[in-house]
């Protein structure tokens, strides 16, 4: 589950502030279809009454444009959004591991699930 959670986190900042190139799509497509991901929430419960207006608006079912979904991408940012997130996948990731370690598994196994999670969870 902390996995889970933690890869979550990281494909909403990838699918927010991830290159096109990289990608193989928009950096905007997350928010224009309207996902609530944990960097909206940490955004909405901090920013100011503007902030909050302007992401119920885009969240709201109607088309946004592209000017719409740069200005929450920057309420993302400025919030403190991205960081948070970030330091919600560390702490995810670091329980995991203790998690992992008290598994009976074999050894390699176990290893091999902490090199994975360490690779595809790096921020």
């Amino acid at each position: 589950m902390c996995l889970g959670r933690a890869f979550q986190i990281k494909d909403d900042i990838i699918g927010t502030f991830g290159e096109r190139v990289k990608t193989g799509k928009s950096n905007l497509t997350d928010i224009s279809e309207a996902k609530r991901t944990l960097l909206i929430w940490y955004a909405y419960n901090h920013s100011d009454k503007n902030g909050k207006a302007a992401i119920k608006r885009v969240f709201s079912g109607k088309r946004a444009g592209k000017k719409e979904l740069l200005k929450i991408r920057k309420l993302i940012s400025d919030s403190g959004s991205l960081n948070y997130a970030k330091q919600e996948i560390k702490g995810l990731f670091n329980k995991s591991q203790t998690l992992i370690k008290s598994l009976k598994m074999r050894k390699r196994c176990r290893s091999a699930l902490i090199d994975f999670s360490q690779k595809i969870l790096t921020v």
